[in-house]
Order: structure tokens, then sequence, then C-alpha cells
């Protein structure tokens, strides 16, 4: 089947515009749709193969990134003229809701044409200060020392400053002793703060030209741990969901969640109404069937949030939404207990494009992760996100990504293996317990009273000794995962009964017992130990009349202190012990 495909050359057309953000002229705009189709061409074909046909998802892998990188090249952005990229940089700059991570003159460290246009922008760009937001968990000290160094020679420049809370930060004194430099404003600050009372007298601001003044409210206080029962619960109780409807009744099938007065003072009733006599008189008056159905409509509405996104700008828009809140819980839980990690996001179905996307919470970690984990090509973050990418899109089996039939069959055995004593340990609640295949009847049914049923092979084997069939492998380890082969507790009579007939069969010599192999030499008499025989030549010299040297005294005296190899030891041999 594979045969037929056409292996495209993934090489690069115009390898420069890799590396770097120049519009591509027409030749070569030509020469990289050429290469695009023929790769897409080459993608379709090897989708429409089934996954069980022994696809090459590595292939997949490197298709993916080529389309990927190619597609950014012929892009309508890079051939955006200078004067458009000059408002859309000028816009940036000056945003109402900036990002707190990526001051603007950042734009001028992309590629050499950003940092021309940004160059020629000038006081535009970096006359505009990072956006600095003052809480009681910032350090003062480094706060000030950071804008006396940034911003001191700057004539003019934007500010933007957020103090929800009254910290008496000397950041503020700092920035209303120099409102004459001051050019475009935004303040985010509480009512009654030191901020908001310096503001209300005058001020020397010539050459202001837009201020911004937004009041907040501090954080409203948690809720009485009682009330959690009441109202935070997930389970959807019946008087919630009858309530729910007559708080936020809607004008018409078109307009949901649209608030309707319902008395004559035209207001939207409170919790407190909510729960008067009246409504909790009609709740009573409910069947159980009426109250049923409420709920199970609560749930069908409630589901419409976990319904899947049916266009592909649909499912990224989700992607996008998603990953800001959760960013900002991340950082939210980095401020309240200090903590710090990272994420990577890819698709796994190949409906919609989406590059992988990447997150740390600290820019240190992304620069350790090519310590951390050192390869011999360098820590690439694309290469990782793509490959992430192809083991999803490919169903999360590793099976997939082996080439060879024989490499196949070996992960599929060990899949099996572990499975099975991750099964045994379950069972028995026993860590140490390890699987018998060969003493299966007394290691594993007479110890643990456990029996393995639904072994889809005739012989019960290791799985190393197993064929390399890939659909028998693929059979066994579908029945262990769907739960049909597993293991099943035996009764103390079963038990027993197979104990009986195990002894009988061993005594039939139907099973062979396991015995200690014999010694080559059974049968001959062995040589006396070296010990021994030192004493026997130590008393042959004693008795020719020689005294002997002191060294043959030594041994001699050493030989009888030796332990004894015997299996019965004399009166004597004790005596000359002592």
């Amino acid at each position: 089947m594979y045969d037929s495909l056409i292996n495209t050359t993934l090489i690069p057309p115009v390898p420069r515009l890799l590396v770097s953000n120049d519009e591509p002229t027409a030749e070569e705009h030509v020469l990289i749709i050429e290469a695009m189709k023929a790769a897409e061409e080459e993608m379709a074909l090897r989708q429409s193969l089934p996954r069980a046909s022994g696809r090459d998802y590595r292939r997949d892998g490197e298709l993916i990134a080529f389309l990927r990188s190619h597609k950014a090249v012929v892009s309508a952005f890079r051939r955006l003229p200078t004067e458009l990229l000059c408002v859309i940089f000028t816009h940036f700059a000056n945003d109402s809701h900036p990002d707190f991570d990526h001051p603007p003159y950042r734009l001028g460290h992309v590629c050499r044409r950003w940092r021309s246009i940004i160059l020629s922008l000038g006081p535009a760009i970096y006359t505009v200060t990072p956006p600095i937001r003052i809480t009681k968990r910032q350090s003062k000290q480094g706060l000030n020392q950071r804008l006396r160094l940034i911003l001191e020679e700057v004539p003019l420049y934007s500010c933007k400053l957020s103090s929800i809370y009254d910290s008496g930060h000397p950041i503020m004194t700092w920035f209303l002793a120099r409102t004459k430099r001051w050019k475009t404003a935004s303040l985010t600050i509480h009512p009654r703060s030191s901020l908001a009372l310096s503001l209300s007298g005058p001020l020397k601001v010539p050459n202001l030209e837009t201020l911004h003044l937004c009041f907040t409210s501090p954080p409203p206080h948690p809720a009485p741990r009682g009330c959690h029962d009441n109202y935070y619960h997930s389970y959807p109780d019946p008087p919630n969901p009858f309530l729910g409807p007559r708080r936020t009744h809607t004008a018409s099938p078109g307009t949901p969640g649209k608030a309707i007065p319902m008395n004559s003072e035209g207001e939207t009733p409170t919790l407190n109404v909510l729960h008067s006599q009246e409504f909790k008189d009609e709740y009573n008056a409910l069947t159980e069937a009426e109250r049923a159905e409420i709920v199970t409509n609560h749930q069908d509405t409630t589901l419409e949030h976990h319904r899947k996104r049916p266009t592909a700008r649909a499912r990224l828009q989700d992607v996008s939404c998603t990953l800001a809140n959760i960013k900002q819980m991340l950082q939210s839980l980095n401020m309240r207990v200090g903590i710090e990690g990272f994420f990577c996001v890819v698709r796994n179905t190949p409906d919609y494009h989406m590059d992988p996307i990447w997150y740390f919470t600290l820019r240190a970690m992304k620069e350790y992760m090519p310590v951390a984990v050192p390869v011999k090509k360098g820590w690439d973050y694309g290469y990782v996100g793509t490959k992430l990418e192809a083991f999803a899109i490919a169903g999360c089996d590793p099976v997939g990504l082996h080439r060879t039939s024989k490499q196949k069959a070996d992960d599929m055995k060990r899949q099996i293996r572990d499975k099975i004593g991750q099964m045994l340990v379950e069972i028995t609640k026993n860590e140490q317990a390890t699987m018998q295949y060969v003493n299966y009847e007394e290691l594993i049914v007479q110890r643990y009273g456990v029996e393995l049923v639904g072994w889809t092979y005739e012989k019960f084997v290791n799985p190393s000794e197993l064929s390399t069939s890939l659909p028998a492998l693929r059979e066994l380890l579908d029945a262990i995962n769907s739960g049909e082969c597993r293991f099943a507790k035996l009764s103390p009579l079963a038990v027993k009964a197979r104990h009986i007939e195990y002894q009988k069969k061993v005594d039939e010599g139907l099973i062979p017992v396991k015995t200690r192999k014999q010694r080559k030499d059974k049968g001959t008499k062995r040589k006396r130990s070296g010990g021994d025989q030192t004493a026997a030549d130590d008393s042959d010299k004693e008795n020719a009349g020689g005294n002997g040297t002191h060294v043959d005294k030594q041994q001699s005296k050493r030989s009888r202190n030796s332990a004894k190899s015997k299996e019965v030891i004399d009166t004597e041999d004790e005596d000359e012990d002592k």
C-alpha cells in the first residue's frame, strides 16, 4: 500500500526565508506553493489510510512541520506594507489593555525589518512606559530602581498605573512629582486611595493629551463557609434550577440570559425575594416528576457548554479563551502559594490547524529546558511540539510509532506484561506481588487465591514466549484493556479443590516437580580440605622429632581454629579447640 505513496522531498525551496522575515519574491512564492502542494497531496493520501495499516507517523509529523513553516512564509502578514506596520506598532504601544509581559520595544527584537521600523518611529514607541501593576506583594525598592533607570531621561511618555490597593507605594509619589512630563496617562485606582486624593487637587500637566481614569471597588469578601453547601455545589439541587429561570427570564429565544423585571417597580428580584414564602409554596406544590423534569432541563442547558465546536474558528477561539483563563489561574496561584510550571497544548485531530502552544510561568524555566533535557540536536520547542502533535493525532498509541513488525510485537508484549503485573498488585493489595508464569498454580493461585481468566491463547506462557503475530497479540491486549482478561478471586473451597487437583497431578508425574540440580561428582570421594591436610602435615613433622618453625606452629594453630565441615563433631575435637 505504501509503495504507491510519493515521498515528497522535504527540502525548503528557499531556506533563507525560514530564518528571516523578508518578503518572498514572485519566483520564490511559486516555488514554495508548488512544494506545499506536493506535501499536502501526500498528507491527504496518508490520512485516507486506516490507522491500523502500519502508517509511518513520523513522516506525518515531518509533513505537518513542513507545511506549517512554509504557510507562515507565504502568509499575507509577510507582505504588509511598512506604513501599515507603523500604524499597528503605534496602536500596540498605546493599547488600553496592554500585555504586562511584552512591552512595546520588544517588537524591535523580532527581525531586522521590524527593528528598522521601530527605530524609525522613535519616541512613539520608546517613550511609552512598560505597564506597571502596583500591589502589596511587589517590592517597592525594586520597582523604584527599575523606573529610575528606564524613564529618568524620557521627555514625554505614556504612563499606565494600576493601584487597586492603597499601599502607599513610593512610585505613586515619584509619578505625581513628574506630571509635567505626562502625555498619555491611564490610571486604575481605588476611590479612597492616596492617589485619588492627590488627583483631587490642582495638577500641572502642560503636555497631557489623554487621561483615562478607572475607579475600582475592593475585591469582595469570600462567601461564608456555610453558604458553600447552598450555592457552590456541583450536583443540581431541584430548588436552584427552579429559582434560576425566575431570576433571568428571557424575552425571546434569541436573547438568552436577559433579565426581565418581575415586579411593578421594574426591578429584577434578589435572592431574598426568590427565597420568600411565595416561591417556597410554589415549589412545594410541584410533583416529583415535575422536579425531575426541572433538573433534567437544567442539566441539558449545562451540557451546552461541553458540546463539540463545529467549526475550526470556534475551536481556536475556545482554545484561546480557555488557555487565557489557565494562564491567569497559574499566575494567581504563583502569587498566592509560590509555584512555577509550564504546559504544552497540541491538537489531537487533523480536522483543523493549530500550532503547538507553549507557556512558562517563568522565562528562566524555558531557558533551563535545554540543560534539563539534553539532546544531541538541541532542545527545539517547535520540533518537540510537532512530535507531540503527531503522537496525539496518531491516537496516543505508541505501537503506531514503531516501524517494524518485531518492534510493535515487543512493545505489545511489554504492555501485556506490565498490565498483568499491575492487575495482580491491585487485586492482592500487595505492592511486592510479581507475576509467575512457570509456577503459576503454586505461586499465584495457591498463594494469593486468584486466577487469571480470559486468556486468549491456548497455552499459558510468559508473554515474551508468545509468537510475534500482531493480530493475536492485539486480541490479548484488547481483552486486558476491556476487562475480559482479568484476575478473579477464588473462594476458599475452590482454592482447596485446585490444590488437591494440583497435588494429584504432581503425584501422577503429570506436573514435574522443581528439584535441585545434582552435583557432577556425586558418588565419588571428595578430597580433604586444606585445613585438615595442614594439620596432618604438622603432626607428621612432630612425630619425626622436629620441633618445627614458628611459621609452621602458627599455621597449625590457625588450622585448628578453622571451622569444621563435618556433620558430627567429636568431644576430642571440641577439647582441642578449647
